[in-house]
């Protein structure tokens, strides 16, 4: 699945040596179930900016950026939250957790964990797709292809080609 979307959001990568080390989705529907004490759900209203307490937490979030419906994150272990930022899920397990003030109320969301290498330059992501649970039926069923299409071809979107490598044409997973 990894190898094929990359091949269509850019084709020139099968020309080059790829190795998929990290490919990991997590649906987390926590944030519904999270009540404050006057019973509105914990979130950030995401209105024209998504995901603004981290692209405006006061420091340097240049890998932040959003890919039509996610919340791509390049090199997501460097990038700064609010100190009073409230982190929903396993915490800091870099697993399916995400920050509360990131995702609109009543949403929940498909974490997805990418990290492969390009001719030995490593890519490391993280996005948040967020979706209304009970918007339609199967909801979920579309939720995680939809994330993962997207947090792949969003990470295709930021890699940088070089000619072609030596020749190997090749998407491989490492194990372990």
């Amino acid at each position: 699945m990894f190898a094929e979307i990359l091949a269509q959001a850019l084709p020139g990568i099968v020309h080059h040596r790829v190795v998929l080390k990290r490919f990991d989705v997590y649906f987390n529907k926590r944030t519904n179930t999270l009540k404050t004490a006057n019973g509105a759900i914990i979130g950030g209203i995401i209105g024209g900016v998504v995901g603004a307490a981290i692209i405006n937490s006061g420091g340097d979030n240049d890998n932040v950026s959003v890919f039509k419906k996610i919340i791509l994150i390049r090199n997501p272990l460097d990038v700064k939250h609010s100190p009073d930022a409230h982190q929903v899920g396993c915490d800091n397990a870099h697993e399916g957790e995400y920050y509360a003030s990131d995702i609109a109320p009543g949403n929940d969301v498909v974490v997805t964990w990418l990290t492969f290498e390009v001719d030995s330059e490593p890519y490391r992501f993280e996005s948040y797709y967020q979706f209304k649970p009970h918007s339609e039926k199967n909801a979920v069923q579309r939720a995680i292809p939809n994330a993962i299409r997207m947090t792949i071809e969003g990470a295709a979107s930021k890699i940088k080609l070089g000619g072609p490598s030596d020749g190997v044409t090749a998407v491989t997973a490492k194990k372990g």
